[in-house]
């Protein structure tokens, strides 16, 4: 089924990683666009494929060395809000550290508030 997807990166770098990574025969690349903005601004990136879940684009991301923006914002076109989706994050990227994830934790869940509170 022909599906859109849409991502941001830090930099085009990390595009470029996630292009070099993907099989372009097993998910059928129909459409590659990527927006490099002011030169400041996150890269963003769409890509319509034939065969692919978004489980598959992140499977693909985390092998990118610092590809965690890719991987925590990648969603099919229609539900894409740029936003980047902390607990997929984690779920990808697990702290080593039990410390640092109560610090993280605590990080987080105050930026939920100022988020609702905005």
């Amino acid at each position: 089924m022909l599906r859109t997807f849409k991502f941001r990166a830090e930099c085009s770098v990390d595009i470029l990683g996630f292009f070099q990574r993907i099989n372009r025969s097993r998910f059928g690349i129909v459409d590659f666009y990527v927006h490099y903005g002011d030169g400041f601004s996150p890269v963003n990136a769409e890509i319509t494929l034939l065969n692919a879940e978004v489980d598959d684009l992140r499977k693909i991301m985390v092998r990118v060395s610092d590809g965690h923006v890719m991987l925590s914002t990648v969603a099919l076109k229609e539900e894409y809000t740029g936003e980047r989706n902390w607990e997929i994050e984690r779920q990808y990227y697990p702290p080593k550290n039990p410390e640092f994830e109560a610090h993280m934790r605590k990080i987080y869940e105050e930026m939920d508030d100022t988020k609702q509170e905005g």
